[in-house]
Protein backbone atom coordinates (compact mmCIF):
# COMPACT_ATOMS: atom_id res chain seq x y z
CA UNK A 1 0.00 0.00 0.00
CA UNK A 2 1.12 3.67 -1.63
CA UNK A 3 2.18 5.78 1.60
CA UNK A 4 0.97 3.40 4.09
CA UNK A 5 3.08 5.92 6.81
CA UNK A 6 1.10 9.12 5.90
CA UNK A 7 -2.05 7.32 6.02
CA UNK A 8 -1.45 5.92 9.43
CA UNK A 9 -0.52 9.94 10.21
CA UNK A 10 -4.50 10.93 9.17
CA UNK A 11 -5.13 8.53 11.10
CA UNK A 12 -3.73 9.61 14.44
CA UNK A 13 -4.63 13.39 13.69
CA UNK A 14 -8.29 13.29 12.49
CA UNK A 15 -9.23 9.22 12.99
CA UNK A 16 -9.78 8.91 9.53
CA UNK A 17 -10.41 5.47 8.32
CA UNK A 18 -8.51 6.01 4.85
CA UNK A 19 -10.77 2.81 3.59
CA UNK A 20 -14.28 4.79 3.92
CA UNK A 21 -13.09 7.16 1.61
CA UNK A 22 -10.89 4.65 -0.53
CA UNK A 23 -7.07 4.58 -0.31
CA UNK A 24 -6.76 5.70 -3.99
CA UNK A 25 -8.38 8.94 -2.47
CA UNK A 26 -6.22 9.37 -0.21
CA UNK A 27 -2.94 8.34 -2.42
CA UNK A 28 -3.98 11.26 -4.94
CA UNK A 29 -4.64 13.94 -2.58
CA UNK A 30 -0.50 13.12 -1.23
CA UNK A 31 0.62 13.04 -4.46
CA UNK A 32 -0.77 16.36 -5.53
CA UNK A 33 0.77 17.37 -2.07
CA UNK A 34 3.93 16.47 -2.94
CA UNK A 35 3.91 17.84 -6.18
CA UNK A 36 2.61 21.48 -4.81
CA UNK A 37 5.59 21.50 -2.09
CA UNK A 38 8.17 19.88 -4.61
CA UNK A 39 9.11 16.69 -2.34
CA UNK A 40 10.22 13.78 -3.41
CA UNK A 41 9.54 10.69 -0.81
CA UNK A 42 6.65 9.97 1.13
CA UNK A 43 8.85 10.51 4.11
CA UNK A 44 10.24 13.82 2.85
CA UNK A 45 6.52 14.79 3.11
CA UNK A 46 5.58 13.62 5.94
CA UNK A 47 8.61 15.32 7.84
CA UNK A 48 6.69 18.31 6.01
CA UNK A 49 3.07 17.66 7.49
CA UNK A 50 4.58 16.90 11.03
CA UNK A 51 6.23 20.27 10.74
CA UNK A 52 3.74 22.28 8.74
CA UNK A 53 0.55 23.02 10.19
CA UNK A 54 -0.32 24.79 7.16
CA UNK A 55 0.48 22.06 4.89
CA UNK A 56 -1.54 19.35 6.85
CA UNK A 57 -4.37 21.86 6.47
CA UNK A 58 -4.14 21.26 2.97
CA UNK A 59 -3.74 17.77 3.22
CA UNK A 60 -7.03 17.41 5.07
CA UNK A 61 -8.95 20.09 2.48
CA UNK A 62 -7.69 17.53 -0.02
CA UNK A 63 -9.24 14.57 1.71
CA UNK A 64 -12.62 15.72 3.41
CA UNK A 65 -15.20 16.01 0.86
CA UNK A 66 -18.03 17.98 2.00
CA UNK A 67 -21.21 16.38 1.14
CA UNK A 68 -24.13 19.06 2.32
CA UNK A 69 -26.82 20.99 1.46
CA UNK A 70 -29.88 23.10 3.42
CA UNK A 71 -31.81 20.94 5.49
CA UNK A 72 -30.54 17.49 4.45
CA UNK A 73 -32.59 14.91 5.01
CA UNK A 74 -35.46 17.48 6.69
CA UNK A 75 -36.71 14.77 8.99
CA UNK A 76 -33.76 16.16 11.90
CA UNK A 77 -35.07 19.67 11.34
CA UNK A 78 -38.69 18.77 11.39
CA UNK A 79 -37.86 17.06 14.73
CA UNK A 80 -36.29 19.92 16.05
CA UNK A 81 -39.11 22.07 15.06
CA UNK A 82 -41.33 20.00 17.46
CA UNK A 83 -38.88 19.57 20.09
CA UNK A 84 -38.37 23.19 20.34
CA UNK A 85 -42.54 23.96 20.10
CA UNK A 86 -44.09 21.19 22.30
CA UNK A 87 -40.84 20.82 25.22
CA UNK A 88 -38.73 23.16 25.02
CA UNK A 89 -40.51 26.85 24.82
CA UNK A 90 -43.12 25.78 27.48
CA UNK A 91 -40.44 24.69 29.87
CA UNK A 92 -37.55 26.92 29.22
CA UNK A 93 -39.15 30.54 28.40
CA UNK A 94 -36.11 32.64 29.87
CA UNK A 95 -33.14 30.44 28.81
CA UNK A 96 -31.21 30.42 26.01
CA UNK A 97 -31.10 27.28 24.02
CA UNK A 98 -27.49 26.68 23.37
CA UNK A 99 -26.50 24.13 19.80
CA UNK A 100 -23.29 22.99 18.27
CA UNK A 101 -23.23 21.94 14.60
CA UNK A 102 -19.66 19.91 14.26
CA UNK A 103 -18.37 19.02 11.43
CA UNK A 104 -20.62 22.37 9.93
CA UNK A 105 -19.10 22.31 6.37
CA UNK A 106 -20.10 25.02 4.27
CA UNK A 107 -22.26 26.32 6.74
CA UNK A 108 -25.66 24.97 4.97
CA UNK A 109 -26.91 22.81 8.37
CA UNK A 110 -26.10 24.98 10.72
CA UNK A 111 -27.87 28.05 8.67
CA UNK A 112 -30.58 25.26 8.34
CA UNK A 113 -30.33 24.62 12.23
CA UNK A 114 -31.69 28.68 12.78
CA UNK A 115 -33.63 29.00 10.11
CA UNK A 116 -35.84 25.94 12.31
CA UNK A 117 -35.18 28.21 15.32
CA UNK A 118 -36.63 31.24 13.65
CA UNK A 119 -39.49 29.54 11.79
CA UNK A 120 -40.61 27.79 15.64
CA UNK A 121 -40.63 31.50 16.67
CA UNK A 122 -37.33 31.93 19.04
CA UNK A 123 -35.65 35.39 18.87
CA UNK A 124 -31.84 35.96 17.89
CA UNK A 125 -31.48 35.81 22.23
CA UNK A 126 -33.25 32.73 22.43
CA UNK A 127 -30.36 30.83 20.68
CA UNK A 128 -26.73 30.44 20.56
CA UNK A 129 -24.97 28.00 17.61
CA UNK A 130 -21.52 26.88 17.33
CA UNK A 131 -20.43 25.48 14.24
CA UNK A 132 -16.63 23.84 13.91
CA UNK A 133 -15.43 22.20 10.97
CA UNK A 134 -11.36 21.11 10.24
CA UNK A 135 -11.02 22.45 6.87
CA UNK A 136 -10.50 26.47 6.94
CA UNK A 137 -11.65 26.52 3.20
CA UNK A 138 -15.39 25.16 4.14
CA UNK A 139 -15.11 27.95 6.84
CA UNK A 140 -14.68 30.42 4.30
CA UNK A 141 -17.61 29.78 2.36
CA UNK A 142 -19.60 29.25 5.29
CA UNK A 143 -18.86 33.19 6.34
CA UNK A 144 -19.14 33.98 3.40
CA UNK A 145 -22.94 32.59 3.10
CA UNK A 146 -23.23 32.89 -0.90
CA UNK A 147 -24.45 29.73 -2.56
CA UNK A 148 -25.07 28.32 -5.61
CA UNK A 149 -27.98 25.25 -7.15
CA UNK A 150 -26.10 22.06 -5.42
CA UNK A 151 -26.77 23.79 -1.81
CA UNK A 152 -30.47 23.57 -3.06
CA UNK A 153 -31.77 20.10 -3.17
CA UNK A 154 -34.68 19.49 -1.44
CA UNK A 155 -38.55 19.70 -2.68
CA UNK A 156 -39.76 22.05 -0.83
CA UNK A 157 -37.41 24.95 -0.76
CA UNK A 158 -40.09 27.95 0.39
CA UNK A 159 -37.70 28.91 2.61
CA UNK A 160 -35.47 30.05 0.14
CA UNK A 161 -37.77 33.42 -0.48
CA UNK A 162 -37.77 34.15 3.09
CA UNK A 163 -34.02 34.46 4.04
CA UNK A 164 -31.85 34.60 0.98
CA UNK A 165 -31.52 37.30 -1.54
CA UNK A 166 -29.73 37.14 -5.40
CA UNK A 167 -26.66 37.84 -5.94
CA UNK A 168 -24.68 37.66 -8.92
CA UNK A 169 -22.62 35.28 -7.06
CA UNK A 170 -25.33 33.09 -5.75
CA UNK A 171 -27.99 33.04 -3.11
CA UNK A 172 -26.57 34.93 -0.13
CA UNK A 173 -28.21 34.33 2.90
CA UNK A 174 -29.83 37.18 5.34
CA UNK A 175 -27.64 38.57 8.09
CA UNK A 176 -30.00 38.44 10.57
CA UNK A 177 -29.55 34.34 10.22
CA UNK A 178 -26.01 34.28 9.12
CA UNK A 179 -25.03 36.21 12.64
CA UNK A 180 -26.74 33.40 14.81
CA UNK A 181 -24.32 30.66 13.89
CA UNK A 182 -20.68 31.58 15.26
CA UNK A 183 -18.44 29.70 13.16
CA UNK A 184 -15.05 28.14 14.35
CA UNK A 185 -12.63 25.80 12.93
CA UNK A 186 -11.57 23.24 14.98
CA UNK A 187 -10.70 19.46 15.49
CA UNK A 188 -12.76 17.21 17.32
CA UNK A 189 -10.09 14.88 18.56
CA UNK A 190 -8.10 17.61 19.47
CA UNK A 191 -7.54 17.70 23.54
CA UNK A 192 -8.49 21.32 23.66
CA UNK A 193 -11.40 21.00 21.40
CA UNK A 194 -13.86 21.54 24.92
CA UNK A 195 -11.71 24.01 26.85
CA UNK A 196 -13.84 26.95 27.69
CA UNK A 197 -17.30 25.45 26.23
CA UNK A 198 -19.81 25.28 27.89
CA UNK A 199 -22.94 22.34 27.60
CA UNK A 200 -25.03 21.86 24.79
CA UNK A 201 -29.17 21.44 24.48
CA UNK A 202 -28.76 19.97 21.19
CA UNK A 203 -26.04 18.74 18.96
CA UNK A 204 -25.62 18.16 15.19
CA UNK A 205 -22.85 15.41 14.47
CA UNK A 206 -23.75 13.73 11.52
CA UNK A 207 -22.32 11.31 8.89
CA UNK A 208 -19.02 11.89 10.63
CA UNK A 209 -18.28 8.39 12.85
CA UNK A 210 -18.93 6.43 9.39
CA UNK A 211 -15.40 7.70 8.12
CA UNK A 212 -13.46 6.97 11.82
CA UNK A 213 -11.29 4.29 12.55
CA UNK A 214 -13.09 2.78 15.71
CA UNK A 215 -11.11 3.59 18.46
CA UNK A 216 -11.75 7.56 17.12
CA UNK A 217 -15.62 7.02 17.14
CA UNK A 218 -15.20 5.85 20.98
CA UNK A 219 -13.07 9.41 21.72
CA UNK A 220 -15.68 11.17 19.50
CA UNK A 221 -18.67 9.96 21.39
CA UNK A 222 -16.76 10.39 24.74
CA UNK A 223 -16.08 14.22 23.45
CA UNK A 224 -19.81 14.62 22.51
CA UNK A 225 -21.28 12.86 25.71
CA UNK A 226 -19.35 14.94 27.46
CA UNK A 227 -20.60 18.49 26.25
CA UNK A 228 -24.34 17.24 25.90
CA UNK A 229 -26.28 18.11 28.99
CA UNK A 230 -28.59 15.23 30.30
CA UNK A 231 -31.92 14.83 28.72
CA UNK A 232 -30.12 16.65 25.68
CA UNK A 233 -30.45 15.61 22.10
CA UNK A 234 -27.87 14.18 19.75
CA UNK A 235 -28.39 14.17 15.86
CA UNK A 236 -26.39 11.60 13.86
CA UNK A 237 -26.31 9.89 10.30
CA UNK A 238 -29.11 7.24 10.23
CA UNK A 239 -26.15 4.75 10.39
CA UNK A 240 -24.72 5.80 13.48
CA UNK A 241 -27.81 5.33 15.99
CA UNK A 242 -26.54 2.05 17.22
CA UNK A 243 -23.04 3.80 17.79
CA UNK A 244 -25.00 5.83 19.92
CA UNK A 245 -27.51 3.82 21.60
CA UNK A 246 -24.84 1.80 23.06
CA UNK A 247 -23.78 4.96 25.16
CA UNK A 248 -27.08 4.34 27.31
CA UNK A 249 -29.02 7.25 24.35
CA UNK A 250 -32.33 6.38 23.59
CA UNK A 251 -33.32 7.09 19.73
CA UNK A 252 -36.49 9.38 19.69
CA UNK A 253 -39.44 7.97 18.16
CA UNK A 254 -39.54 10.22 14.76
CA UNK A 255 -39.36 9.56 11.11
CA UNK A 256 -36.29 9.53 9.83
CA UNK A 257 -35.32 12.15 12.39
CA UNK A 258 -32.29 10.07 13.88
CA UNK A 259 -32.30 11.87 17.14
CA UNK A 260 -30.70 9.98 20.55
CA UNK A 261 -31.76 11.42 23.58
CA UNK A 262 -29.36 11.71 26.25
CA UNK A 263 -30.59 9.30 29.94
CA UNK A 264 -28.69 9.56 33.17
CA UNK A 265 -26.96 6.00 32.91
CA UNK A 266 -24.85 7.58 29.61
CA UNK A 267 -21.81 8.33 31.68
CA UNK A 268 -22.09 4.89 33.00
CA UNK A 269 -22.51 3.09 29.43
CA UNK A 270 -19.18 5.52 28.72
CA UNK A 271 -16.86 3.82 31.61
CA UNK A 272 -17.78 0.41 30.27
CA UNK A 273 -20.33 -0.30 32.76
CA UNK A 274 -23.29 -0.54 30.30
CA UNK A 275 -26.54 -2.01 31.66
CA UNK A 276 -28.01 -5.14 30.37
CA UNK A 277 -32.10 -4.19 31.62
CA UNK A 278 -33.11 -1.45 29.57
CA UNK A 279 -35.55 0.27 30.76
CA UNK A 280 -38.76 1.99 29.11
CA UNK A 281 -36.96 4.84 27.57
CA UNK A 282 -33.94 2.68 25.96
CA UNK A 283 -37.04 0.59 24.15
CA UNK A 284 -37.36 3.70 22.44
CA UNK A 285 -34.59 2.41 19.72
CA UNK A 286 -36.97 -0.29 18.49
CA UNK A 287 -36.84 0.56 14.72
CA UNK A 288 -40.74 -0.25 14.57
CA UNK A 289 -42.11 2.62 14.20
CA UNK A 290 -45.44 4.11 14.64
CA UNK A 291 -47.55 4.82 11.38
CA UNK A 292 -45.34 7.38 9.87
CA UNK A 293 -46.18 11.07 9.29
CA UNK A 294 -45.05 13.66 6.68
CA UNK A 295 -41.72 13.33 5.84
CA UNK A 296 -41.95 9.50 5.27
CA UNK A 297 -39.73 7.75 7.68
CA UNK A 298 -36.92 4.79 7.25
CA UNK A 299 -38.63 1.74 7.86
CA UNK A 300 -39.43 -1.72 6.16
CA UNK A 301 -41.57 -1.49 2.81
CA UNK A 302 -45.37 -0.86 3.30
CA UNK A 303 -44.59 -0.54 7.11
CA UNK A 304 -48.31 1.65 7.63
CA UNK A 305 -51.33 0.73 8.34
CA UNK A 306 -53.47 -1.95 5.49
CA UNK A 307 -55.39 -0.61 2.68
CA UNK A 308 -58.56 -1.11 1.80
CA UNK A 309 -58.00 -3.95 -0.03
CA UNK A 310 -55.66 -5.73 2.12
CA UNK A 311 -58.01 -5.36 5.01
CA UNK A 312 -61.11 -7.10 3.38
CA UNK A 313 -58.55 -9.70 2.53
CA UNK A 314 -58.32 -9.95 6.26
CA UNK A 315 -61.62 -9.96 6.81
CA UNK A 316 -62.83 -13.27 4.49
CA UNK A 317 -60.11 -15.40 6.49
CA UNK A 318 -58.18 -16.06 3.52
CA UNK A 319 -54.83 -13.84 4.24
CA UNK A 320 -52.23 -13.21 1.96
CA UNK A 321 -48.56 -13.25 3.44
CA UNK A 322 -48.63 -9.71 3.01
CA UNK A 323 -51.73 -9.11 4.82
CA UNK A 324 -50.48 -11.09 7.53
CA UNK A 325 -46.96 -9.22 7.42
CA UNK A 326 -49.08 -5.63 7.59
CA UNK A 327 -50.55 -7.50 10.83
CA UNK A 328 -47.35 -7.93 12.31
CA UNK A 329 -45.91 -4.48 11.25
CA UNK A 330 -48.98 -3.33 13.17
CA UNK A 331 -48.25 -5.40 16.33
CA UNK A 332 -45.01 -4.25 16.21
CA UNK A 333 -45.76 -0.88 16.31
CA UNK A 334 -47.99 -1.23 19.43
CA UNK A 335 -45.13 -3.18 20.98
CA UNK A 336 -46.78 -6.65 21.41
CA UNK A 337 -43.52 -8.34 20.22
CA UNK A 338 -44.35 -11.20 20.80
CA UNK A 339 -47.66 -11.39 19.05
CA UNK A 340 -46.05 -10.08 15.89
CA UNK A 341 -43.03 -12.78 15.99
CA UNK A 342 -45.77 -15.81 16.70
CA UNK A 343 -47.53 -13.83 13.87
CA UNK A 344 -44.18 -14.15 11.41
CA UNK A 345 -43.45 -17.25 11.87
CA UNK A 346 -47.01 -18.50 10.67
CA UNK A 347 -45.69 -16.84 7.74
CA UNK A 348 -42.76 -18.56 7.57
CA UNK A 349 -43.90 -21.95 7.81
CA UNK A 350 -46.11 -21.25 5.04
CA UNK A 351 -44.18 -19.33 2.61
CA UNK A 352 -39.98 -20.13 3.67
CA UNK A 353 -39.02 -18.04 1.02
CA UNK A 354 -40.70 -14.77 1.92
CA UNK A 355 -37.40 -11.93 2.41
CA UNK A 356 -39.52 -9.64 3.67
CA UNK A 357 -40.82 -12.11 6.67
CA UNK A 358 -37.11 -13.02 7.54
CA UNK A 359 -36.21 -9.31 7.70
CA UNK A 360 -39.68 -8.33 9.95
CA UNK A 361 -38.17 -11.31 12.27
CA UNK A 362 -34.80 -9.73 12.26
CA UNK A 363 -36.26 -6.36 13.45
CA UNK A 364 -38.15 -8.16 16.35
CA UNK A 365 -35.75 -10.49 17.52
CA UNK A 366 -33.11 -7.56 17.33
CA UNK A 367 -35.83 -5.52 19.44
CA UNK A 368 -35.71 -8.25 21.92
CA UNK A 369 -32.18 -8.12 22.16
CA UNK A 370 -31.74 -11.42 20.68
CA UNK A 371 -28.86 -10.13 18.04
CA UNK A 372 -27.50 -13.36 17.28
CA UNK A 373 -30.93 -14.60 15.79
CA UNK A 374 -31.56 -11.55 14.14
CA UNK A 375 -28.93 -11.74 12.51
CA UNK A 376 -29.48 -15.25 10.91
CA UNK A 377 -32.98 -13.78 9.81
CA UNK A 378 -31.35 -10.61 8.02
CA UNK A 379 -29.06 -13.51 6.54
CA UNK A 380 -31.67 -15.22 5.65
CA UNK A 381 -33.77 -12.56 3.71
CA UNK A 382 -30.31 -11.02 1.90
CA UNK A 383 -29.91 -14.46 0.53
CA UNK A 384 -33.19 -14.11 -1.32
CA UNK A 385 -32.73 -10.05 -1.48
CA UNK A 386 -29.01 -9.86 -2.11
CA UNK A 387 -29.62 -5.80 -2.85
CA UNK A 388 -32.17 -5.32 -0.07
CA UNK A 389 -31.17 -1.45 1.33
CA UNK A 390 -33.14 -1.43 4.57
CA UNK A 391 -31.29 -5.41 5.48
CA UNK A 392 -28.03 -4.73 4.40
CA UNK A 393 -27.92 -1.51 6.86
CA UNK A 394 -29.23 -3.46 9.30
CA UNK A 395 -26.61 -5.83 8.94
CA UNK A 396 -23.98 -3.11 9.06
CA UNK A 397 -25.07 -1.59 12.04
CA UNK A 398 -25.28 -5.27 13.87
CA UNK A 399 -21.74 -6.08 12.70
CA UNK A 400 -20.70 -2.47 13.50
CA UNK A 401 -21.87 -2.09 16.81
CA UNK A 402 -20.34 -5.89 17.56
CA UNK A 403 -16.95 -4.22 17.05
CA UNK A 404 -16.84 -6.51 13.63
CA UNK A 405 -15.42 -3.67 11.60
CA UNK A 406 -14.72 -6.02 8.48
CA UNK A 407 -17.92 -7.50 7.88
CA UNK A 408 -19.46 -4.08 8.57
CA UNK A 409 -17.18 -2.20 5.86
CA UNK A 410 -18.36 -5.09 3.39
CA UNK A 411 -22.09 -4.44 3.98
CA UNK A 412 -21.83 -0.56 4.25
CA UNK A 413 -20.46 -0.62 0.93
CA UNK A 414 -23.01 -3.25 -0.18
CA UNK A 415 -25.79 -0.59 0.93
CA UNK A 416 -24.22 1.99 -0.50
CA UNK A 417 -24.17 0.27 -3.83
CA UNK A 418 -27.70 -0.97 -3.26
CA UNK A 419 -28.21 2.58 -2.98
CA UNK A 420 -27.14 3.96 -5.91
CA UNK A 421 -28.42 1.86 -8.60
CA UNK A 422 -31.40 2.99 -10.61
CA UNK A 423 -35.41 1.91 -9.48
CA UNK A 424 -38.06 0.35 -11.20
CA UNK A 425 -35.61 -0.53 -14.12
CA UNK A 426 -34.69 2.98 -14.92
CA UNK A 427 -31.60 3.90 -16.22
CA UNK A 428 -30.35 7.08 -14.35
Amino acid sequence: MRFQQVEQFLTQAIGLDSASIGTKSVERAVLAGMERTATRSEAAYLALLKGSEAELAALIESVVVPETWFFRDQGPFAYLRQYVLHEWKPLHKNRMLRLLSVPCSTGEEPFSVAITLVEAGLGHRDFSIDAVDISERALQTAERGIYGKSSFREKDEDFVARYFSQTADGMKIHERIRNSVCFQRGNILDPAFQVNRSSYHVIFCRNLLIYMTQPAKKRILDVLDGMLVDGGLLFTGHTETMLVRSYGYSIVKYPRGFACKKGQISAVVRGGAAEKKRSAAGRAAFPVRPPPVSPAPVVPRNWSQPTEARASIQSTGQESPEAMLDRVRQLGNRGALEEAAALCEQVLQKHSLNSEAYYLMGLLHDAADKHDLAEQCFLKSLYLDPDNYQVLVKLYLLYEHRGDSSRAKTYRERAARAQAQPKDGSTG
